[in-house]
């Protein structure tokens, strides 16, 4: 589609480049065309009144209309990627960060894994904000807060859009009872009549724009007629699992039941596995509920206090510890015999320690008078004492 509306120009000769009228023209019959019969009647429309019915490149195109044209793939859900080439340049954008022409092998697939490595990190990243963190609401409308439960931030943001356009700009206009169903039309800020066919059996909804088959967002027109119905959630049809924020948490499973991972670094066996994931799910999607009212939570806490009980381990006292440590079992009855008697009289020598040892080791000579320093007596008989 985008290629080949890149070619017009070049196809149509350069008279018909300067009518800004027949450039506006084919750009509402291809991209504005809801209907297969709107696209034909206006393309032919464009062909009669500028006399291109001899031109051939527009013949070919006209005959593999059903693969380019939107208004062919309006029941058909693409989750929003029909229009342009936008998600493929956006990859190789991306990539051209790691990458380059003239990388050697090895380098470029130790890059490229590099770049798989940022974008997983940075889609956790997202992750962890949608499913910990709540997004502004706009509206005071409960079907507004519903989708920013279940729907991912990215997705909300859409969402958001249709339900401030519903409450803005869509008006009933006729309503007609039937047997089985109920046919509302109404009008919105793109000044188009809109068909809302309510079916009284399943109470399901069916827009004549078609974003919900196409994209698998409900549509402004049908928000409005749930708000007419007095409906506060959306229902489950109307929950595209793609968009839920429970989305990457399903596991994938070989033939044999065995849980898949990317990577299996645990030791852990794989139906083992299968149920901690299980179980961790579970306890995801009661938080969730929980963490929206204080009495939610408080009644949280308390059942997990009084299951916890259930897998405290086994309290040992403080000789199986011992046991436990020195690796045999300690006797009940132990019989401690008394030391052996040892001579307590007198007085024991003092033990040396290293500065005695080495003052001991050490000769300075004979003792010398303190007071004459002469050798052979001391400063009590001195023969100086008196002088």
């Amino acid at each position: 589609m985008w290629h080949i509306m890149k070619k017009l120009p070049e196809k149509i000769g350069p008279h018909l480049l300067e009518d800004e009228e027949f450039l506006k023209r084919v750009n509402s019959c291809v991209w504005g065309s809801e209907t297969i019969e709107e696209f034909e009647s206006q393309w032919i429309a464009i062909i009669s009144d500028y006399h291109l019915e001899n031109n051939e490149w527009l013949q070919g195109r006209y005959r593999i209309r059903e693969s380019w044209i939107p208004a062919y793939f309006k029941n058909i859900w693409l989750a929003g990627i029909l229009r342009t080439t936008s998600r493929s340049e956006s990859a190789n954008s991306f990539f051209n960060r790691f990458i380059g022409r003239k990388l050697a092998f090895v380098e470029f697939w130790l890059r490229f894994d590099t770049a798989l490595q940022c974008q997983r990190q940075e889609e956790l990243i997202h992750d962890n904000t949608t499913l910990h963190t709540n997004p502004t609401l706009f509206t005071t409308w409960e079907i507004e807060k519903h989708g920013g439960f279940v729907f991912t931030h990215e997705v909300f943001k859409k969402f958001q859009e249709e339900v401030l356009a519903a409450r803005e700009h869509c008006d009933v206009q006729t309503t007609t009872e039937l047997e089985d169903r109920t046919i509302v039309t109404m009008t919105d800020n793109y000044m188009r009549v809109r068909e809302v066919i309510c079916f009284t059996t399943d109470q399901a909804y069916k827009c004549s724009c078609m974003l919900f088959e196409s994209i698998g967002i409900p549509c402004r027109h049908i928000i409005r007629m749930f708000r007419s119905a007095k409906v506060n959630e959306l229902p489950v049809y109307y929950i595209t699992k793609r968009w839920m924020k429970t989305c990457k948490r399903d596991n994938a499973y070989d033939n044999e039941g065995n849980l898949l991972v990317e990577k299996a670094t645990s030791s852990v066996d794989a139906s083992m596995r299968r149920k901690m994931s299980n179980a961790h799910n579970k306890f995801e999607d009661i938080f969730r509920m929980a963490k929206t009212s204080p009495e939610g939570m408080d009644t949280l806490i308390e059942k997990l206090d009084s299951l916890s009980l259930l897998f405290q381990p086994n309290t040992r006292t403080r000789q199986e510890e011992q046991e436990n440590f020195i690796g045999c079992t300690i006797p009940d009855d132990v019989q401690v015999h008394p030391p052996n008697d040892i001579r307590s009289k007198g007085k024991c020598k003092r033990i040396l320690g290293h500065a005695d040892k080495n003052k001991r080791s050490k000769y300075t000579g004979p003792r010398k008078c303190t007071t004459c320093k002469n050798v052979g007596h001391d400063r009590r008989n001195c023969p100086n004492k008196g002088s």
